[in-house]
């Protein structure tokens, strides 16, 4: 009795570790994981990702599984015990299991620590679709995301996973301006030199809708380049009209004569961004999708 109590009490303590940072998700390609004592366990298909929990015990791995996947202890090993909570909840519910068993199926939209009858521990969660692990609600990029996705302004990169870190290029903010802009038909001809930029490419629509707009005005335009700060600023003020400001620019990185300058007074005046710094606005640093998200859901959702 002892023992199972002890046993519960630290499953308890350990599935707290899953309100805890996440370092990234890492796409996997293999069927086996691992348990905290290194013992290995089966899947009947791939898992999605793995993640590491930073904790006050040490560097943890909980796993991504796919909804319906089968788990199997390696053989002489049962689960005798499990933890779990809804997905991105901090409300956890425990037990035991009345007969050890040698093979499990997560639930979707749960999370778990499983106990086994060697004292090992196991991490796994099972996201519900549409769901990003790489996206947690105290993220400041959660709601921007959640109205890009709701809106089909974009969608993830993967299942389950959004990307927020990665470099937004110059054929993704155009693709996303002219889907939360209603998606509309461009009326004439590919004016761009560029040779990618073909019927076939997904930015094509988008791009060609942009320059009859005046949103581009470069036919040299490359849709693999990273969209900027700067570049952003220009294209939401184009889009609105190019109106005229009333502010004066204080970030030493934007001159007063520059091209962009007007765009980022105005992006900043009406709070779709601000600077990366009291002095500084960084023009040039190219923009994630997170930030892009953001700046059009400051413009086109709130």
């Amino acid at each position: 009795m002892k023992q199972r109590t002890a046993r519960l009490a630290r499953l308890v303590i350990l599935a707290l570790c899953f309100s805890l940072g996440i370092t990234g998700p890492v796409l996997a390609a293999n069927t086996g994981i691992s348990d905290s004592g290194g013992n290995s366990y089966t899947l009947d298909q791939p898992y999605l990702y793995c993640q590491i929990l930073s904790t006050e015990q040490g560097l943890m791995t909980q796993y991504i599984l796919e909804a319906g996947t089968t788990i199997t202890a390696p053989e002489g090993t049962a689960f005798t015990a499990w933890s779990s909570r809804d997905y991105g909840s901090s409300d956890t519910e425990e037990g035991s299991l009345t007969e050890p068993a040698s093979q499990i199926k997560p639930e979707p939209g749960r999370e778990y620590v499983y106990g086994t009858d060697a004292g090992t521990w196991l991490y796994v969660a099972v996201p519900v679709e549409g769901v990003f692990v790489d996206v947690a609600l105290e993220d400041w990029f959660y709601e921007p995301v959640r109205w890009a996705v709701e809106t089909g302004v974009t969608t993830g990169t993967a299942a389950y996973q959004f990307q927020p870190g990665k470099v937004c290029t110059q054929g993704e903010i155009l693709t996303f301006l002219w889907r939360a802009s209603g998606s509309p038909e461009p009326a004439g001809e590919n004016p761009f030199q560029n040779p990618t930029i073909t019927s076939e490419a997904y930015f094509y629509k988008a791009m060609v809708w942009a320059w009859e707009q005046g949103i581009l005005t470069e036919d040299s335009q490359s849709p693999e380049d990273a969209c900027s700060r700067s570049d952003v600023a220009v294209y939401l003020w184009r889009l609105a009209g190019e109106p005229e400001v009333s502010t004066t620019l204080s970030f030493t990185d934007v001159p007063q004569d520059a091209s962009y300058a007007k765009a980022v007074s105005w992006a900043v005046e009406q709070g779709i961004t601000q600077g990366t710094s009291a002095a500084l606005f960084s023009p040039n640093t190219p923009c994630t999708r997170g930030h892009i998200v953001t700046f059009l859901y400051r413009y086109f959702g709130v």
